[in-house]
């Protein structure tokens, strides 16, 4: 029985190159620490909102004069309403109403603030708090994102610098000038 021939010895074995250590670019950190600034600075600014539309509806509810006005002009769903305030002041303001607009020449109930008589509402209205929600909700998820973008910003900077003591680590393997 014969054998094949034997193979040809393999080449000899050398490692490929090591490549110096790469991270990710500044430029994501730069832009995830802006867009963290840009949220931080909305859910601010909607979270200040949101604390004065619940300030007036408490205002509304807790200081309100209640008061009989008449219709004088519908507008789609602005009412422009007149009435008399305690002191006897005529006023005529316009109040925006969400859903059952009331015709012209009849009679609606309002609440007006007694420190601005030009600021009146639907007796029964909730707007103020309404919007006082959504804005919460939007600074809340502004706050969100701000963690999360800050979160990101920061594992960034920390790969980047794991990376830089690899490759210094890398260069003094190697001997590189200027690696200690």
């Amino acid at each position: 029985m014969s054998y094949p021939p034997p193979l040809p010895p393999p080449p000899p074995w050398t490692a490929p190159p090591r490549t110096p250590p790469t991270g990710p670019a500044v430029g994501w950190a730069v832009a995830l620490w802006i867009v963290a600034g840009l949220a931080l600075c909305g859910s601010l600014l909607f979270g200040g909102l949101s604390a004065y539309g619940f300030y007036t509806d408490h205002h509304m509810r807790e200081h309100g004069i209640t008061t009989t006005a008449t219709v004088v002009e519908v507008d789609g769903d602005d009412v422009t309403v007149h009435y008399t305030t305690q002191t006897g002041s005529s006023v005529q303001t316009e109040i925006f109403y969400w859903s059952d607009v009331p015709a012209e020449d009849t009679t609606v109930d309002v609440v007006y603030d007694p420190d601005d008589p030009s600021y009146a509402i639907s007796k029964d209205s909730n707007e103020d708090r309404a919007i006082a929600i959504v804005l919460a909700v939007i600074a809340g998820v502004a706050v969100l994102v701000t963690l999360g973008t800050a979160i990101g910003a920061i594992v960034v900077h920390r790969t980047r610098r794991r990376r830089r003591l690899q490759l210094k680590q890398w260069s003094a393997e190697r001997g590189a000038p200027g690696a200690a």
